[in-house]
């Protein structure tokens, strides 16, 4: 049988506008339109992450087919990232595994020193790790900024290892419009400047106000389930219950502030 949560839903990062054109029921607009306003609406998930589109019941939140336009792939440079951003070489846009992929010039998380997080103080920068200083594990590179982080690496790699990926974890945990042909081509793209350690554990984001709708969630002790244990559960599905598997090499985003659209930024007032 499967799981079923509910969840008070948070309104998405990114604008109305911008999510695909579809037909949708009536009634949909209507509860759309009631969010709008500031009514609080939930959704039952009945069959997150897996491989078929039509895996989720998803209510309040629109968007069943596809992620919003905003999270796909720019032609202009790896990731979604879009003109100008650090990104790794340009995606093949005729890749299926395009944001996965791996090779000593697709490092994880665009090379950020992975054990050197566990050192930052909450909102610093990633710290970038050297090309000369690398480890492999599942065929996948990671760098480090110096010897003693990838001695750290290499004596427990599980637990440096990006959770859900990579991706941003509010996406993963929350969107259910994705599905795991579209992670792998499109996102939902993570920020290695955008991150929180939760539980020994170090999760990523697409900006920050992906990350405040996280943390409100994980502030709601009314919910049957945290985040936390729903995107554990959705990212296994994904993945076909190898969750250490696939990692993020090619879907990143470089504002820590807004969306691509720039109607969904971060504000100073989102304070959990």
């Amino acid at each position: 049988m499967a799981r079923l949560a509910r969840y008070e839903a948070i309104p998405h990062v990114e604008s109305e506008e911008n999510k695909p054109r579809r037909r949708v029921p009536g009634w949909i607009m209507i509860a759309a339109t009631v969010m709008s306003l500031g009514a609080v609406l939930a959704f039952d998930w009945r069959q997150g992450g897996s491989s078929s589109s039509s895996n989720a019941s998803f209510w309040g939140l629109g968007g069943v087919n596809g992620p919003p336009a905003a999270d796909e792939p720019s032609p202009n440079g790896g990731g979604s990232a879009g003109p100008g951003a650090s990104s790794s070489p340009p995606r093949d846009p005729t890749d299926a595994n395009a944001c996965i992929e791996t090779g000593s010039d697709r490092p994880v998380m665009q090379g950020a020193d992975m054990v050197e997080y566990f050192s930052l103080s909450p909102g610093d920068a990633h710290v970038v790790g050297s090309a000369n200083i690398t480890s492999v594990y599942n065929n996948y590179t990671f760098r480090f900024s110096t010897h003693e982080n990838r001695r750290k690496f290499e004596i427990n790699q599980t637990r440096y290892l990006p959770q859900w990926g990579g991706f941003c974890s509010y996406g993963i945990s929350t969107e259910n419009w994705w599905t795991w042909e579209q992670i792998k081509v499109a996102g939902p793209d993570g920020n290695p400047d955008v991150w929180l350690i939760l539980n020994g554990h170090i999760y990523f984001f697409m900006y920050k106000a992906p990350r405040y709708y996280f943390e409100l969630l994980l502030a709601n002790s009314s919910l049957p389930e945290s985040p936390i244990e729903r995107g554990d559960y959705k990212w296994a599905n994904y993945t076909k219950g190898e969750p250490l598997t696939f990692l993020n090499t090619d879907c990143f985003w470089s504002d820590e502030d807004c969306g691509m659209n720039g109607n969904s930024c971060w504000t100073d007032d989102m304070v959990v």
